[in-house]
């Protein structure tokens, strides 16, 4: 097992991404690490050559068992709020628990972090009453260990990127609509490419009420597994995390009730510009979600240089171990240059997000946050 949580806590190099911080939440950081790599050695690392086995085998092979211990040591509920029942963990030490999971495997990573997005999405669209719906679910489904995960359901088999970035959407082709009806909407439509999408117990769907002007007509919608209408389709076939799922999710005539709408034009205070709020809104969450995406790229990259060190330890080169040879140490330094790079960067945007984030203040848009930053 690579001991990453030990270097991040006695590596002066390292360490001084700590300064500055509370007791507290230094406290608070390395009980997460602890927690990582306790979950890593009796969690993640059996389960890693296991399930590529198996999944080789049969591709529509499901880790739910994962998913189950995942629930089981609370790991969908450490990262919220307090307010809501959660354990109150901050941003910022997801960073850490996101690195030392990923240096073992993306996937099982993954798996948890896409949970977080949704509850980024619920939190960004400023729907606190279905929030603290939600994470009491989260908190009930653990005692009674069936797991309430969320994914995030945006690719089209038509649209992909362009439903991501605002200034592509006026012109997207899009497939999933919606309906209004008595009560709510009638969901229609396929989304693909969604990780977690077999496993998770509610996905938050973005749909559109016209398809000749999606940029004006956006809605998101929180969809139930158990939901009348709904299924899954094909599990794709990937290169690699392959334990992660990319699913496709089929709406046929799919009734969401009202209180199921997270974000729509109906729900944008009178006084702002809907489409200005959805572009808002998209890009807030992507943006959130980015700090995960580098914590995971920082892990693997610390992982790919511990297997580059132990190879150079052990190959020759005209009877010459690798890593007494100059040019190769040139190439593991860079290598480990940039691994701390990548891991200040990450750690600045997380200080970010931990002080102007959704979950340090519950009252106010998340472009508010950053908003006062810039003021400041």
């Amino acid at each position: 097992m690579i001991e990453l949580g030990e270097i991040l806590l006695s590596n002066d190099d390292n360490f001084f991404l700590l300064k500055g911080l509370s007791s507290s939440k230094i406290n608070e950081i390395k009980e997460v690490i602890n927690l990582a790599n306790d979950f890593c050695s009796k969690v993640v690392i059996p389960r890693v050559h296991k399930y590529e086995i198996q999944i080789d085998k049969n591709p529509d092979f499901l880790p739910s068992d994962f998913i189950h211990e995942a629930n089981r040591w609370q790991l969908f509920s450490k990262w919220l709020p307090k307010a809501f029942g959660g354990g109150g963990f901050s941003p910022l030490s997801m960073h850490f628990f996101n690195e030392i999971l990923a240096s073992h495997c993306m996937a099982m990573t993954n798996m948890i972090g896409v949970h977080y997005v949704g509850l980024t999405a619920l939190s960004a669209s400023m729907n606190y009453k279905m929030l603290q719906n939600v994470c009491k679910k989260i908190k009930a489904g653990e005692k009674k260990s069936t797991p309430h995960t969320l994914s995030i359901a945006v690719t089209e088999p038509e649209a992909g990127t362009d439903l991501e970035d605002h200034k592509l959407l006026k012109n997207a082709k899009v497939g999933c609509t919606l309906i209004k009806s008595d009560g709510g909407y009638t969901l229609n439509g396929t989304k693909i490419f969604i990780s977690n999408g077999h496993l998770s117990h509610w996905s938050i769907v973005t749909a559109f009420l016209d398809k000749n002007s999606p940029h004006t007509s956006q809605v998101s919608v929180l969809v139930s597994k158990d939901s009348p209408g709904f299924s899954h389709g094909k599990i794709e076939r990937k290169l690699g995390q392959k334990s992660c799922t990319a699913s496709e999710l089929i709406f046929d005539n799919v009734f969401i009730s009202a209180d199921n709408v997270i974000f729509s034009k109906d729900h944008c205070p009178a006084n702002l510009d809907f489409e200005e709020t959805a572009k808002t809104f998209t890009a807030d969450v992507l943006n959130l979600s980015r700090t995960g995406v580098g914590s995971i790229a920082t892990g693997i990259s610390k992982s790919a240089l511990d297997l580059s060190l132990k190879y150079c330890r052990e190959q020759k080169i005209n009877g010459v171990l690798m890593g007494q040879i100059e040019w190769v140490q040139i190439k593991l330094a860079k290598m480990h240059n940039n691994i701390y790079l990548s891991r200040n960067i990450t750690f600045d945007s997380l200080l970010a997000n931990d002080y102007w984030g959704p979950f340090k203040e519950m009252s106010a848009p998340v472009t508010s946050f950053f908003m006062k930053k810039v003021e400041r």
